[in-house]
């Protein structure tokens, strides 16, 4: 959301004679704002506050990313938001899908201003330039990651990626008169004429006995074993056991552009890095692949996986060593751990103490996305030794251990993309045990620690909504109890009465928390239907936005419904407003009556009495049974008989 003034700001003079100014505005939050000024003289004030307000628009018009060229913009979403994120070969695949794919097209246009009709024309004339489809399918999932985060941000009104779907593959396909092959899902086995043939020309020699192919025998280890090239060049001799016929992959190779801090240098670099993992679970990283679930997110969600399962793979001694010594950590000494105490560890007497303990050891996993992790001073081993120690008693009460029992320890890795602590948690003392709410209440506390200040902010707006609903509610039920003429009001009056009438029964407290759950019941069924009002509604539904945003900075709030107002805890003085509204009434008293109003009323009931009349009536003469013209005719003799006129009752 983008700062904004309210006003041009208001002037006044104080009985003592200084005078006193006052620009309104609202903060990126859209929280109301003001700055004051003061000064002897009204000149003086009157150039402070034209300077505070031209200072003010020019730091708006700065800030004002849908100004910028999507070149600009996009050069700098990438450096801020993915170069600290992903790995350093997606970054590559990135800056470069941007500056051939994207930037010759519509690099030059401001952000604000693209249009769907843009990204179809771009996606268009890669068809007609004969690029890949994968290609364009790239720099079309880039773009739709970078529009929904300036949208996600406020920066942009509008997302023009959010109509817009890739061309599908037959028809780009198709465009440049190419065959679209289906997918196949079976395995392609060589037979052994053509194992031979692969054989014979990757061992071909020149005339002088020279090989034609330099890595002949690398090329066939890869065709048997399944080997990806990255992780055929991190192999050494140490890893190979040719008495078992087993090769243990330790590590991958992979090369990367050489950089000038940010800049590209067009040279190339080796890197050695972890192996991917093919485990599955959901940390931050499958958060970032379930949002975007692209070819890279999803490297980088197997990655987090192999390194937060590696208790699983290397049991708990091997986890040990890992956490304390593995790329990445933050040394405090000779190793990365550190406990409640600042007191020397010993690395090797902790992993015997570790692999030899009898009981349960929880070994967790505390992580930020690299952005929070910067904007909140959480990029060094010290914080978090501080976050876990202002917490041992929140741990200890989850883990349901004493905290004189609770002994913990652990290492912080200052990764690349999500920077996290790992924790190795147990007691010294009585068994404990983590329960699924022992983990949401971990969450909670690490959340709330983490982001306070965040929390502060979400809270001050929430109260505001929540005091805004308040105020509302109290004014309509003072329309309700003058009578006034509100839609719904009669109902509105048969609840309230009904609940005083069901309170004069009850003895005690006439509150909502001592009231029996029938009458409680019937309290919150009236809130939950006053509160359909409109205004009511729309306040609630702001309130529920902030609430459901302060809840995700510690529990995943994506797919749980919005709590009914009658089931809020945090709303439970409405109720209690209720209950006061409803005994301060007197439903006896006399009422303004407009005899117009009522004369028209009365004449359409009166109409509805006879249409209903009638209409009973002739179903009546339709179920009585019909006489013939025989008894009809004796029936007329004996009236005239009796000196009845002929048709007389």
């Amino acid at each position: 959301m983008k700062r904004e003034l309210l006003d041009n700001g208001n002037i006044w003079q104080k009985r003592d004679g200084r005078w006193i100014g006052m620009v309104r505005y609202k903060d990126e939050f859209g929280v109301a704002q003001r700055k004051s000024f003061s000064s002897k003289k009204k000149k003086t004030l009157q150039a402070k506050m034209t300077e505070y307000v031209k200072n003010f628009n020019e730091q708006v018009t700065n800030s004002d990313e849908a100004r910028k060229p999507l070149k600009e913009s996009m050069k700098n979403w990438l450096r801020v938001y993915k170069y600290p994120e992903v790995e350093r070969t997606t970054y590559d695949r990135y800056e470069c899908i941007a500056e051939h794919q994207i930037y010759p097209y519509i690099g030059n246009k401001p952000v604000g201003d693209v249009t769907p009709s843009d990204i179809k024309k771009l996606l268009t004339k890669h068809m007609n330039a004969g690029y890949a489809f994968t290609t364009s399918k790239k720099a079309y999932s880039l773009l739709k990651m970078f529009f929904k985060q300036l949208y996600q941000e406020g920066a942009i009104p509008n997302n023009p990626m959010a109509i817009i779907d890739m061309t599908k593959k037959d028809n780009y396909l198709a465009s440049q008169n190419k065959e679209s092959k289906p997918q196949c899902d079976l395995v392609v086995v060589f037979t052994d004429d053509e194992l031979e043939k692969i054989k014979a020309e990757a061992f071909k020699r020149f005339a002088n006995g020279k090989p034609v192919y330099q890595q002949s025998a690398a090329y066939f280890l890869m065709l048997n074993t399944g080997l990806r090239a990255g992780e055929l060049c991190g192999i050494i001799n140490s890893d190979i056991d040719l008495e078992n016929r087993v090769i243990h992959l330790q590590r991958g190779v992979k090369e990367v552009h050489v950089r000038d801090g940010l800049e590209y240098v067009p040279k190339l670099e080796v890197k050695v890095g972890k192996l991917k993992s093919k485990t599955s679970k959901k940390f931050l990283e499958y958060d970032d692949y379930y949002a975007m679930p692209t070819r890279e997110n999803a490297n980088e969600f197997l990655d987090a996986v192999a390194e937060r399962y590696a208790d699983r793979a290397d049991e708990l001694k091997g986890l040990v060593n890992y956490i304390s010594n593995r790329p990445g950590v933050e040394k405090l000494g000779s190793h990365g751990l550190f406990t409640q105490f600042d007191m020397p560890i010993d690395l090797n007497t902790f992993a015997e103490r570790v692999a030899n303990h009898e009981g349960v050891i929880w070994t967790e996993v505390v992580s930020l996305r690299r952005e929070d992790a910067e904007r909140l001073h959480f990029n060094n081993a010290e914080a978090w030794k501080n976050l876990v120690r202002r917490n041992m008693n929140e741990i200890a009460k989850a883990h349901r251990i004493k905290v004189e029992d609770l002994e913990w320890y652990g290492a912080f890795h200052n990764t690349t993309h999500h920077p996290h602590i790992h924790l190795v948690i147990f007691s010294r003392g009585q068994e404990g045990f983590l329960s699924e709410k022992g983990i949401k209440e971990l969450r909670r506390a690490f959340g709330q620690d983490i982001f306070r200040d965040e929390q502060y902010k979400l809270a001050t707006i929430e109260t505001g909504y929540r005091s805004e609903l308040k105020d509302n509610l109290a004014e309509l039920l003072q329309q309700i109890q003058a009578r006034k003429s509100l839609s719904n009001a009669d109902y509105y009056l048969f609840l309230l009465r009904k609940i005083k009438d069901e309170l004069q029964q009850q003895k005690g407290k006439k509150l909502y928390g001592y009231l029996p759950r029938k009458l409680k019941k019937l309290v919150d069924f009236a809130l939950h239907e006053i509160a359909k009002d409109d205004d009511l509604s729309e306040i609630y539904s702001k309130w529920n936005e902030v609430n459901r945003e302060k809840l995700s900075l510690y529990y995943d709030t994506k797919d749980k419904p919005d709590v009914p107002i009658e089931k809020n805890p945090e709303l439970r003085s409405l109720k209690n407003m209720l209950i006061r509204t409803a005994l301060s009434m007197n439903f006896n008293a006399p009422v303004a009556v407009n005899n117009a109003r009522i004369g028209f009323l009365f004449s359409i009931l009166a109409k509805q009495i006879v249409n209903s009349a009638s209409k009973r009536l002739d179903e009546l003469n339709k179920m009585m049974p019909q006489t013939d013209s025989k008894e009809r005719s004796k029936i007329r003799e004996k009236k005239l008989a009796h000196g009845q006129k002929e048709g007389a009752d």
